[in-house]
């Protein structure tokens, strides 16, 4: 861990197996991080591979993190943030937040990420923010990604209920991070779990200005360990076995679409609320398969 450091560069390390996060950095600026390669296994929990919190000024390049984790955290206070050219396996992907707990204010915002492969991955892009909360996600693109099997490629979550953190459902508040301006280019790939994106904002506080530009996902077969959920899925979700969806799922998501398959869902709520107000999606169970494991 580094904390409250400048002008700070780290090249060609090579970490493995740390007992929680690999290299995180509080409150820091001006900060390159380059040639770092991270293996946890994917059973491991907080094995996060990067994590950012309060930090500025930092670019993180030609990195490999395999990890059971975040590959990559990019947490409160965080901003002007370059990712670009590495390479994510097995983990949770891209994280932005969780920000808002217990009604805190938070912001994360001018984060770039591009020119990455995310491999066997939970999502590729995932902002999540906890209901209650005060402040704003913004400025945030993602362009050129690579998919190869990404569970639920592109997730925008304003009702994280994480269970880690809460046993219960969470109650439906008004208060709501504000999540804007985000650019979704060129995002090419496969994905495993029948969505395609889910983007679910808050009644009073919807997402704004979202551009899905370029973005082509296709399904791929349901692995042998899947295989066996599908078609007892509940009727919002129900698929004949060996047939998986591809779909994009939204609620109160803003903004402008052009060039994406499958169809896009920008503008239009097609979600039940009760499965997104109480946090359902951030249990493991919107997406139809309720027997994977909470994140």
């Amino acid at each position: 861990m580094q904390a409250r450091s400048e002008g700070v560069e780290v090249a060609g390390l090579q970490l493995v197996n740390a007992a929680f996060y690999h290299v995180a950095l509080v409150d820091c600026t001006r900060v390159r991080l380059e040639g770092l390669r991270i293996q946890a296994p994917l059973s491991s929990k907080n094995t996060d591979g990067i994590t950012l919190i309060g930090s500025s000024q930092v670019v993180v390049r030609w990195c490999h993190v395999d990890t059971g984790d975040d590959n990559c955290a990019i947490k409160e206070g965080t901003h002007n943030v370059l990712v670009e050219e590495c390479t994510f396996w097995n983990g949770h992907g891209s994280s932005i937040g969780s920000i808002g707990e217990g009604s805190a204010w938070g912001q994360v915002h001018h984060v770039v990420m591009r020119n990455i492969v995310f491999n066997g991955t939970h999502s590729a892009a995932r902002l999540k923010s906890w209901q209650g909360g005060r402040g704003f996600i913004s400025d945030i693109s993602y362009t050129n990604l690579r998919l190869i099997d990404v569970r639920c490629p592109l997730v925008v979550d304003q009702f994280y209920c994480a269970s880690s953190q809460h046993k219960t459902p969470c109650r439906n508040r008004t208060d709501a991070v504000h999540i804007s301006r985000l650019l979704f280019a060129d995002v090419n790939g496969t994905q495993t779990s029948g969505a395609a994106a889910q983007l679910l904002c808050a009644d009073s506080v919807p997402c704004t200005d979202i551009l899905l530009q370029r973005v082509h996902i296709a399904a791929s077969q349901p692995s042998r360990q899947l295989e066996h959920l599908m078609g007892q899925t509940p009727p919002w979700w129900r698929r004949a076995k060996d047939i998986p969806n591809n779909t994009f799922k939204c609620w109160n998501a803003l903004g402008k679409q052009v060039d994406v398959s499958p169809q896009g869902c920008i503008g239009r709520n097609d979600i039940g609320h009760g499965l997104v107000s109480q946090g359902i999606l951030s249990r493991g169970k919107s997406i139809g398969l309720s027997a994977l494991r909470p994140v």
